[in-house]
């Protein structure tokens, strides 16, 4: 083949030579994911063009032969190379989307490949509000519980928390619940009113 290592949808060139001289046709068969490809001997070589699926698994992955001559005989061989694994997208999970002012709430990313497998990746988690502005921002880890919290005296509104990893983005919209709520206070015979609310 051309190369160890392969990208989704690409195609795997393949060519080899066969040892003994033939005065008649042979055959090449291909075996790969269950699928049966052949090809004809001509001048004692072979070659064979085989397309990825672009949902093929990622890791390593095995490609067997078998030749059968004009003289009766036969002979197999295999050889190896990797399919790499692509991101395609990237999922929040969000414990509540609805909160109030310090409330924690938990945030999970996962990011998926051509195959819809998991990939490991570091991942950079950022809430704005509407205009834009940065209120929090944390990292982590794929697959981890993030403890996030807006502060005690957020404004009510729309807010937007967006999650990225492998050049991947995920943007998901959460809502400040209005509080309103007042703190009385006794000091020396004067009440004092604080408005603890958003």
């Amino acid at each position: 083949i051309d190369k160890d290592s392969y990208l989704p949808s690409q195609s795997v060139e393949v060519s080899g030579t066969v040892g003994r001289s033939h005065a008649l046709p042979a055959s090449v068969a291909l075996s790969f994911l269950g699928t049966q490809y052949s090809s004809l001997v001509s001048n004692n070589t072979f070659s064979y063009s085989i397309r990825l699926p672009k949902n093929i698994k990622s890791g390593r992955h095995v490609l067997s032969f078998a030749v059968n001559d004009s003289y009766g005989n036969s002979g197999s061989a295999s050889i190896g190379f990797s399919a790499q694994a692509v991101p395609t997208r990237i999922v929040n999970t969000l414990s509540s989307r609805s909160l109030k002012p310090g409330e924690k709430f938990y945030l999970s990313v996962l990011i998926y490949d051509q195959a819809d497998d998991l990939i490991s990746s570091q991942i950079a988690v950022r809430t704005s509000d509407s205009a834009g502005n940065t209120v929090f921002s944390a990292s982590n880890y794929t697959g981890t519980n993030i403890t996030l919290a807006f502060p005690a005296d957020q404004p009510p509104g729309a807010y937007t928390l967006a999650s990225s990893g492998k050049g991947l983005t995920e943007a998901s919209p959460l809502v400040v619940e209005e509080v309103e709520s007042v703190s009385v206070v006794f000091s020396n015979g004067i009440v004092v009113l604080n408005n603890t609310g958003n």
